[in-house]
């Protein structure tokens, strides 16, 4: 599969099938979502050591249910915690104004040992909370 200038167009060779060519390619499949594929130094250098895993989608970090963030091991980190489009593999719908606040009242929770609340108790609470 790849995309090559043909003249004036664009040819898309696609994998077993025939080539398409076009004036215009749109990719709408959307950012990078292989979380393991990262560009970023710092997430690649915390995968590498093991510090942090991927979820099960390989499309953001790997979290216990109060945020603490999971070790390759399979152990929850002692200083590691994670909220919002890292968490898009777990949580889905983590960058709307609502849901980043349940999870940060999560992430609050877990810093300073109170209880944790599962987001499915916050997301009325946080409404109103504003």
């Amino acid at each position: 599969m790849g995309v090559e200038a043909e003249g004036g167009k664009v040819k898309v060779n696609l994998e077993g099938k025939p080539s398409l060519t076009g004036d215009l390619v749109i990719n709408a499949t959307g950012p990078q979502t292989r979380f393991s594929a990262s560009k970023s130094i710092l997430l690649g250098k915390l995968l590498e050591r093991g510090l942090i895993s991927p979820d099960e989608m390989d499309m953001g970090i790997r979290i216990a249910e109060d945020h603490t963030v999971v070790t390759k091991d399979g152990n929850e980190s002692e200083v590691l915690l994670a909220l919002g489009p890292l968490l898009r593999g777990t949580l889905w719908e983590t960058i709307a104004v609502p849901e980043l606040r349940g999870q940060a009242s999560r992430v609050a929770a877990t810093l300073v040992g109170g209880p944790v609340a599962p987001a499915e108790d916050l997301s009325a609470l946080v409404e109103f909370i504003i």
